[in-house]
């Protein structure tokens, strides 16, 4: 997961997390946060073959039966 902290710096968040569920051993999450929606977007656009490779590296230690779930929260700018 350190390469994929890296590949989510080098793409430009600003934060980077790893937290483990300490109810369920093998569950993880990983937090991040980009600068807006529209460059989080981009980045989805402009994925290099190395960042493929270390996603690819990362789901290799799923769980079989697992797959990765993304959840986007968008901060509210008028609070």
């Amino acid at each position: 997961m350190q390469e994929v902290r890296e590949m989510r710096r080098r793409n430009g968040a600003y934060y980077w997390e790893l937290y483990h569920d300490s109810a369920n051993p093998a569950h993880f999450v990983e937090t991040f946060m980009d600068e807006s929606w529209i460059e989080h977007l981009r980045q989805h656009e402009r994925v290099s073959v190395a960042d493929r490779e270390i996603q690819r590296r990362a789901k290799q230690y799923l769980i079989a039966g697992y797959e990765v779930k993304s959840k986007h929260w968008l901060a509210d700018r008028e609070s």
